[in-house]
């Protein structure tokens, strides 16, 4: 995401850091930061953290917000990742506003909860102490980040259903207005098969000839007009009678493209650019892939962190990241196992041993054989061993580069 910088001229200026190939997969994962003091968290589009970043935390007193961003502080809490980046990004826009909502709509009475778990029962100090423990229960977002989480999730699933029956709703749409709107250009096209055109231009002669024989103007305008009328038509009959063409051309080359990938013989109007040209702006603007929760997958870097969620929703795949220091693991990557125990430990090496005593004994087999002349032939099975073995002719002769 464009991040901005103040150059030598005090001027504000916005730079992408992001590559292009980098921006394709923009919000198709998210990844989110606990603060392991004060249990903030942070959501980034990438496996980092950076001073930008402390925007997304509100001032609510001392020491609520940090000056810049300390690594060994802020550690992976999850990944989630998204079929669709559009998804992944409405999902980013859904976290803030919940945790914006956690942070200025919040219960008193989960104050006093807090208070009598940090601190004790019996502690008055704390309890009169009430500012400080305001602003600890708003910083702390770690069970509540999970929470919204899991709501998210359960809503995209929920909006995933209309969508889909929008999307539908929208090809039907479109079926419909080409369908009837082709009707009508091919009727035109075919007028001019029939001659309209020729008709059409003889009349615009005979028009022209009687305005040069009229002398009120007010004949003369209408007869222009006429004319006019008629050009009109001509050059909607040659339009459509080319559109026509173009599509007949565009659905034979179609039609062998399929027949190559040995696909149905059925093709959709709207797989042929032509026949989806006629098509108004408000039908040709996409409309956004469904929601789907098949391929979304949540990586913790403590699974046990899950459970803060009263319900998760089906299809929604939850896994470990592995250790993790500071950067949380590319999905897809390759992670860091945990360490070994002592037997398994134990069985790697043992194996290791062993492979790499097979390996001295198959080159101590092969150098021997090789000083001894012996070439081993593979062994004859079935009639050939009743056989004589014939040399070959041609094995005396040698090829000499000229």
């Amino acid at each position: 995401m464009p991040r901005k910088f103040y150059t030598q001229t005090f001027k504000k200026k916005w730079v992408d850091k992001t590559s292009g190939k980098a921006l394709v997969k923009h919000g198709r994962h998210i990844f989110m930061f606990r603060n392991i003091s004060t249990n903030q968290v942070l959501y980034s589009f990438y496996p980092g953290l950076d001073d930008s970043h402390i925007k997304q935390l509100p001032f609510i007193g001392k020491h609520s917000v940090p000056p810049t961003i300390r690594h060994d502080l802020w550690k992976p809490y999850c990944t989630v990742t998204f079929p669709t980046t559009h998804q992944g990004l409405v999902a980013y826009r859904k976290l803030r506003e919940f945790r914006k909502l956690h942070e200025t709509c919040w219960d008193p009475s989960e104050l006093r909860k807090l208070q009598e778990t940090r601190w004790g029962r019996n502690d008055k100090v704390a309890l009169t102490n009430s500012r400080k423990s305001r602003i600890l229960m708003i910083m702390d977002q770690k069970a509540n980040a999970v929470a919204d989480l899991a709501q998210v999730l359960i809503t995209q699933g929920l909006q995933g259903e209309w969508m889909k029956k929008r999307k539908e709703e929208r090809l039907q749409a479109q079926l419909d207005f080409v369908k009837e709107r082709w009707a009508e250009i091919d009727g035109l096209a075919n007028a001019v098969d029939q001659g309209e055109v020729q008709r059409l231009e003889d009349e615009i002669d005979s028009l022209k000839q009687q305005v040069s024989r009229k002398s009120n103007e007010k004949e003369k305008e209408r007869l222009n007009k006429a004319m006019s009328l008629h050009r009109r038509r001509i050059k909607k009959l040659l339009w459509a009678h080319r559109q026509a063409t173009a599509r007949n051309t565009a659905q034979k080359s179609l039609e062998k493209i399929e027949n190559k990938k040995n696909a149905p013989a059925e093709i959709s109007p709207l797989e042929n650019r032509v026949t989806r040209s006629v098509l108004p702006k408000a039908l040709q603007k996409p409309v956004a892939e469904p929601f789907t929760l098949n391929g979304i997958t949540v990586e913790w870097a403590d699974l046990y962190d899950a459970e803060y969620a009263e319900k998760w929703p089906e299809g929604v795949t939850h896994s470990s990241m592995g250790i993790v220091a500071r950067t949380p693991p590319l999905p897809g990557k390759e992670k860091n196992e945990f360490p070994l125990t002592e037997p398994e430990i134990e069985a790697k090496l043992a194996a290791e041993e062993a492979a790499r005593e097979r390996a001295l004994k198959a080159q101590e087999r092969a150098e021997r054989d090789a000083a001894d002349g012996i070439t081993r032939e593979k062994k004859k099975t079935g009639v050939w061993q009743y056989l004589p073995s014939i040399p070959n002719p041609l094995s005396r002769f040698t090829s000499k580069s000229v």
